[in-house]
């Protein structure tokens, strides 16, 4: 048995190594070949003769020639990384053939457990209704939608019109209902929504994020044509409920992993979920909670790759090859910032492999991150492109910028602290018990893989802080990340009634967080984004509304809440108002906020008071004199 079990590995191999030859020497003839493209004068004939003839419109030569050579640049990078890849196949060892009858998952084996307790069950299922309770609370509390919120609508819906689509047009009067079934989700065919997942998947008209959860959300919300912004809030938030759902699943494994006592094991549970940020998550129509998902299940996979090590079990296998390519390529699509944590915990395992001196493991790994990124690519064409996001990412590194940033940092955590001083005991808390985790671990026998993740949980909280814009290190980067710090309250005592005491004590700074001081917002985000009660004059006037601004995607904090019978015109100057529409006034100006230069008003025609500002806009009210 174990000799056909070499001989169908040596097969194997045999194929992959010729295989991997063939597809060296392509890739190494593709990047020469392309290099031609540096040519000057190829690139004329290439924009002239080919691009003019097939666009059928004259190209700027200037801006086409620096588009190719970018274009070239990443061509040529990732032609790099393949011909490398298949080099090492061609020639080195390959660890990812090695078989193995253990699987680096203890997920049968954690079921199990958790099956064969009747008390466990339910105290667990306690907890799930407790938490799914309280999302469902919040959800019915939400009066409006973020402006990333409603451009993730016109996103992944890919509108004509809309936030993401071309402008209205002018002098057209638009009932409000029509505006807003234009904007939100305008189609509920089948085929559309296949159409929207097909073009998302070459690019989605948003870099900084992926196509994962557009395509998700787009695919959820088939067979849906609404502007009815509660529905849209519900359904969108049920979303991020599954998502949640699945958080819960991994967590429960994850917390298996390290206690099997019950009270210890819902208390996490309960101090995972509870947390305002992973509760601001849910009622936030973005990648986030999605982003929460797989941070979880990577730390799963992490912990089941260290403590299946540690009792010297291989973990070399194809099995967990093709487990870890799955796992880290949806990990980095769910959310950029999620390459930030897996270089972090990258950096770490070559540390470590360099310590122990295991270079196949090394190998191993390596070769697993290169595949992972190879197959993101093919899940998402424009996997890399994050527009001038990396160009914010890499100004932090300038030594001019790094004690701004380092500040900028310190404010942002600051201000969440005394933003509720219950949650800010919590972060101070989270401080201290990584601290002593990690203290710890050297002192009892099978927590280094504890100690391992609550440190680089807490180190990438700081470093995806510190890469965010200087003006927005703000909760929902690093909120994703929140639920496994439940995990450094696990064995910080060695009696058990002090671990109890102390989980306890978290869990009720936790709940009491939550609730809503008189003259006090609430500390969980994303409730009301745009404050709805600032847009009671536009959505209550019998007025005609006329719109001035050039920006689409503003449009998004002002749409969707319009009133449906309303009236609107959009305009591209204050002036046509009275050179056209005399017979509308009184009327309601909304005139979009320039940030390069001060709108003025010719007011000799008649009175104009400005009765209210909404995000990104100021509204005036036109009366003649």
């Amino acid at each position: 048995m174990l000799q056909k079990m070499k001989n169908k590995i040596n097969i194997t191999e045999t194929r992959i190594r010729t295989i991997s030859k063939i597809l060296m020497i392509l890739c190494a003839v593709g990047g020469f070949c392309s290099l031609v493209l540096f040519v000057p004068s190829i690139r004329d004939f290439v924009i002239d003769r080919i691009g003019e003839k097939y666009s059928g419109q004259l190209l700027t030569t200037d801006v086409w020639h620096e588009k190719i050579i970018l274009k070239e640049i990443e061509i040529l990078v990732w032609d790099c990384l393949l011909l490398a890849v298949f080099a090492y196949l061609s020639f080195g060892t390959l660890p990812i053939l090695e078989y193995s009858t253990n699987g680096i998952f203890g997920v049968r084996k954690e079921l199990k457990s958790i099956r064969s307790s009747k008390k466990q069950i339910f105290a667990i299922l306690g907890v799930l209704v407790i938490l799914l309770s309280v999302r469902f609370f919040y959800i019915s509390q939400k009066k409006s939608m973020h402006v990333d919120e409603s451009l993730s609508i016109s996103i992944c819906n890919r509108n004509e019109y809309g936030f993401w689509g071309k402008n209205y047009e002018h002098g057209i009067e638009y009932i409000g209902k029509e505006l807003k079934e234009m904007s939100l989700w305008d189609n509920s065919d089948v085929k559309d929504a296949l159409s929207d997942v097909f073009h998302m998947h070459q690019t989605n008209r948003d870099l900084p994020h992926s196509n994962f959860y557009y395509t998700l959300l787009r695919l959820w919300f088939t067979g849906v044509k609404t502007s009815d912004l509660q529905y849209i809030f519900w359904r969108g938030c049920l979303l991020n409920v599954i998502f949640f759902l699945i958080s819960f699943f991994f967590m429960t494994l994850l917390i298996k992993r390290f206690t099997n006592n019950t009270t210890s094991v819902i208390f996490c549970l309960f101090i995972a979920f509870i947390n305002p940020a992973s509760l601001s998550l849910t009622i936030f129509i973005r990648p986030y909670e999605l982003q929460q998902t797989f941070v979880i299940i990577l730390m799963y996979y992490i912990c089941c790759c260290i403590q299946n090590y540690e009792k010297e079990e291989s973990i070399v296998t194809k099995k967990n090859f093709f487990v870890g390519i799955l796992i880290l390529s949806l990990t980095m699509l769910s959310a950029y910032f999620n390459i930030l944590i897996i270089a972090m915990a990258g950096l770490c395992f070559i540390i470590f492999c360099i310590r122990k001196k295991d270079f196949n493991l090394l190998r191993f790994l390596l070769l697993m991150f290169v595949f992972s990124l190879i197959f993101a690519k093919l899940l998402y064409f424009s996997f890399g492109s994050i527009s001038d996001r990396h160009e914010e990412a890499a100004a932090n590194l300038a030594l001019s910028n790094i004690m701004v940033n380092i500040k900028a940092v310190g404010i942002g955590i600051v201000t969440r602290i005394i933003k509720n001083i219950f949650f800010g005991i919590y972060l101070l808390c989270i401080v201290f018990a990584t601290i002593l985790t990690i203290v710890q671990s050297k002192k009892q026998i099978g927590s280094f893989s504890l100690a391992f993740v609550a440190g680089l949980n807490i180190l990438s909280v700081f470093v995806i802080l510190y890469f965010a814009p200087i003006d927005m290190k703000l909760l929902r980067y690093i909120a994703p990340l929140f639920p496994i710090f439940a995990l450094n309250f696990i064995f910080l005592t060695k009696r058990n009634v002090y671990n109890y005491s102390l989980l306890a004590v978290v869990s009720f700074i936790l709940a009491f967080s939550l609730v809503v001081f008189q003259g006090s917002d609430s500390v969980v985000e994303h409730i009301d984004d745009v404050r709805i009660a600032s847009y009671k004059e536009i959505q209550t006037t019998r007025y005609p509304l006329f719109i001035r601004g050039n920006l689409a995607w503003k449009y998004a904090t002002l749409i969707p809440y319009l009133s449906d019978d309303c009236r609107v015109i959009f305009v591209s100057d204050f002036s046509e108002i009275y050179d056209k529409y005399t017979d509308k006034i009184p009327c309601i100006f909304i005139n979009q906020e320039d940030e390069t230069e001060q709108f003025y008003f010719d007011t000799k025609n008649g009175f104009i008071q400005q009765i209210k500002s909404i995000p990104y806009h100021d509204i005036y009210l036109i009366q003649n004199r």
